[in-house]
């Protein structure tokens, strides 16, 4: 299959765009190509480079038609895509495991240092994330002869997120029977079932959850967080404290407004999620002041391709005033907190990010998109 990319990687145009990377241009615009034609060009890239690449699209739609190009030209690497997560402010709208399990397998690899190819909507680059060193901090390894506390396991496993049930058949889910623990991690293709001697490690394989029969026998595990949102007692406290200081501060709001109703629902939803610790990710603000995203869990000097970034930057802008009427409206009905809405990146923000990669920008007309003032622009006549 890589002889396809032959021809691409003997044309002119294409020496000079990675001869850009090399130098380490900040900005490259490419001009002139569309569909199967830019995605040709984005295999030949991803095979040049040594290093992880990101690609952003203007939407789902056009992120899926990648994936499954690229799987196609790019067979011995890995591609992944990274799909938009739906918050709600107030709460987590329902989600597959799979979207859950998509991204989680995105971090991990990246923090791994994994060379792969990520597929990513503008928009799941808005939602701000964990920072990477929290992200790996969180993560912990078991191997066989370790002598470890199941109890202590379980513990690791319910702060990354970890379910515990009485039989697992599910990503995200552990269980304990006698000296066995169970655990289905997220970004695995089957669960594992470890078996202690005391409490020492005897033995660990892959099972299959349907009939519990063992597949294949491991040496060693290393167990990623089961949700985006990792935290530690000592962040925990700072967010506490931040989210009750804003708290008190939007009720002296309501009430001055005389808003009785927005009073009760937000004494009622931030007394919850304090008590109960459940589904954290829309208060991100609260625990993490830097804005983190995607791109900062690459590697320095990995390229992020950007297809069409006019109609992306349409597409943030309408993002970004949809956002701030909704919450405006949930405000009054005590519904959120004004950090809430920090949740995500804005344009400027996601432009800033972008500023410190090794960004090359397709679109198919020779335009330039206002806020890009590339180093090197290339045209490819193709066809």
């Amino acid at each position: 299959m890589r002889g396809l990319l032959k021809p691409l990687e003997a044309a002119p145009e294409f020496g000079s765009l990675v001869q850009g990377l090399a130098k380490k241009f900040k900005q490259q615009m490419v001009f002139g190509l569309s569909g199967s034609q830019r995605s040709y060009l984005i295999a030949g890239l991803a095979a040049k480079v040594k290093s992880p690449v990101l690609i952003v699209t203007t939407g789902e739609q056009e992120a899926l038609a990648l994936d499954e190009d690229l799987k196609s030209l790019l067979p011995g690497m890995t591609v992944c895509h990274f799909p938009v997560l739906q918050l709600q402010p107030y709460h987590v709208l329902a989600r597959s495991r799979e979207v859950a399990a998509q991204r989680l397998q995105v971090m991990e690899k990246l923090c791994r240092g994994e060379q792969i190819v990520v597929i990513a909507p503008v928009e799941a680059l808005l939602r701000r994330l964990v920072p990477p060193a929290e992200f790996r901090k969180a993560a912990f390894c078991l191997s066989i002869g370790e002598r470890v506390e199941p109890a202590l396991i379980c513990r690791k496993l319910l702060d990354q997120g970890y379910e515990r049930v009485e039989l697992v058949e599910n990503r995200g889910q552990f269980a304990v029977r006698g000296g066995l623990l169970d655990l289905f991690p997220m970004t695995a293709h089957l669960p594992v079932r470890l078996e202690f001697f005391d409490d020492e490690i005897d033995s660990m394989r892959f099972f299959e959850a349907t009939n519990q029969r063992s597949v294949e026998r491991l040496e060693r595990i290393e167990v990623f967080p089961a949700r985006e949102m990792v935290v530690g007692d000592r962040v925990w406290e700072t967010a506490r404290v931040a989210l009750t200081a804003e708290y008190e501060s939007q009720l002296r709001r309501l009430k001055r407004a005389g808003n009785v109703e927005g009073m009760q629902q937000l004494t009622a939803w931030v007394a919850e999620i304090l008590e109960n610790r459940g589904e954290i990710e829309q208060y991100l603000p609260y625990f993490y002041r830097e804005v983190v995203s995607l791109l900062d869990y690459l590697p320095a000097g990995a390229p992020v391709l950007v297809d069409e970034p006019g109609r992306a930057w349409e597409v943030v802008e309408a993002i970004q005033r949809e956002r701030a009427e909704t919450y405006s409206e949930l405000l009054i009905k005590g519904q959120v907190l004004p950090s809430q809405f920090q949740g995500c990146m804005d344009l400027q923000q996601l432009q800033k990010a972008f500023a410190g990669c090794l960004v090359v920008y397709c679109s198919l007309l020779p335009r330039t998109p206002r806020y890009l003032e590339p180093e090197k622009v290339v045209s490819f006549p193709a066809k």
